[in-house]
């Protein structure tokens, strides 16, 4: 919505949200990350999770999965480049050369 200009803002993970917008075509330099730990927002910093009730109840072990794919982020920032090949292995749509791009 924000690369198709129907909102101002969003909200997200820093790198997913820079990879997804320049992927769509938004220009490097028209990107403007804000991030909340250097604003002083610590409690907009953590990651939230919310599931339907509903969902939970009918899938709990789809919800399980998704808790345990969620704690790996740790490994993730030991290890970007490993992680980025991790993703394009799974990812038919994901770009190594997009993906790898925020890294350093």
């Amino acid at each position: 919505m924000l690369a198709a200009g129907q909102v101002d803002a969003i909200t997200g993970f820093s790198f997913s949200s820079y990879i997804n917008l320049k992927d769509r075509g938004v220009p490097v330099d028209d990107i403007v990350v804000l991030l909340m730990a250097r604003l002083r927002r610590e409690s907009l910093c953590a990651t939230r999770v919310f599931v339907n009730p509903k969902f939970a109840a009918e899938k709990p072990e789809a919800v399980k999965a998704f808790l345990r794919a969620l704690t790996k982020h740790e490994e993730t920032v030991k290890d970007p480049a490993g992680a980025v090949e991790s993703v394009i292995k799974r990812n038919d749509v994901a770009k190594k050369e997009i993906d790898s791009s925020g890294l350093r």
